[in-house]
């Protein structure tokens, strides 16, 4: 039998671990794993409320830099106050 030396790649794997691996794997991305709970909200939901929190963090950095920005240009020893 093979040991598993790095579990990060397939080297020195034995060809039944990589099938059970695989075979996990499919599993879980079917969600067939643990009972499903009807009530769950879908994946795509999931990712549309992520993506939003994202773009809505993002934006507000964005206006931070911006105003930060703004502020040095405004007290740079070397532009004349507006």
């Amino acid at each position: 039998m093979v040991k598993i030396v790095n579990q990060s790649t397939n080297q020195a794997r034995s060809p039944a671990a990589q099938r059970l691996r695989q075979k996990l794997l499919d599993l879980a991305i079917r969600g067939k794993l643990v009972p499903q709970n009807p009530n769950d909200e879908p994946a795509t939901e999931l990712l549309k409320r992520i993506s939003a929190a994202k773009n809505a963090k993002d934006a507000k950095k964005n206006l931070t830099q911006r105003r930060r920005g703004a502020e040095s240009v405004r007290t740079s020893p070397h532009v004349p106050p507006v």
